[in-house]
């Protein structure tokens, strides 16, 4: 059941971090994101995304010790995380399929492998501080290298 309850935490925290993207977008009265490059709100959008992950994430550390159930837990936030997005991207505009069919590889394992790693290091016996400030960093720092190849590279 806990392996359940993973999958739909990701479906939650992406629900979040949309709703508080959305928000900031609305305050800030942005009606247009230029992803040709980097852009502070892509960096935010990356930070954020992986703020909520980690919330549920840390839900799941609370719910059992188990390295296992919570190593793999993590991974399937990261799943549903990665499901719904992809949603977002080609809802109403089948055109976008391609985009789908292309990227949903290294969308969903950016964020299985971050969700991953934040569980992972949930799991240390370091002081919590540490575990939270190494988790958050490292998947971020992993989502904005993912975001700079895309828009760099490839």
């Amino acid at each position: 059941m806990l392996m359940i309850n993973s999958f739909f935490y990701g479906i939650l925290s992406v629900a979040g971090a949309t709703i508080f993207q959305q928000i900031i977008l609305i305050v800030l009265e942005v009606e247009f994101i230029d992803t040709s490059y980097l852009s502070p709100l892509l960096i935010f959008g990356a930070i954020s995304e992986e703020i909520f992950k980690f919330i549920f994430v840390y839900k799941l550390k609370t719910q059992t010790q188990n390295f296992k159930e919570i190593f793999f837990g993590s991974m399937l936030i990261g799943f549903g995380f990665s499901l719904v997005e992809l949603t977002f991207k080609v809802w109403g505009d089948w055109k976008n399929l391609n985009y789908f069919l292309e990227n949903y590889t290294g969308i969903i394992l950016i964020h299985v492998l971050t969700a991953g790693i934040m569980g992972m290091l949930l799991t240390q016996k370091w002081p919590l501080a540490i575990r939270i400030f190494s988790g958050l960093s490292l998947a971020i720092i992993l989502h904005l290298a993912y975001n700079a190849l895309k828009i760099y590279i490839f």
